[in-house]
């Protein structure tokens, strides 16, 4: 949905690249765009990375979809 309404997705994963990539190619294929990147949202410094990657390439955080599982 999010692909469709034209946002640019950052796809967080920890140990799945595949379905990261996946993920985002059907972000793209709706018309979004975006990064996967890997970080460990537990950890601060990757909590960090990911924000800083975010902005590097993109200047701004317009939502943020908090969906991190156990």
């Amino acid at each position: 949905e999010l692909g469709r309404l034209g946002f640019t997705v950052m796809v967080n994963y920890v140990g799945n690249k595949e379905a990261a990539d996946e993920c985002l190619r059907l972000v793209n294929e709706a018309g979004g765009g975006g990064l996967t990147i890997k970080a460990d949202v537990s950890v601060a410094k990757d909590r960090a990375y990911l924000v800083e990657e975010t902005l590097e390439n993109y200047g701004q955080i317009d939502v943020l979809v908090n969906n991190a599982g156990v």
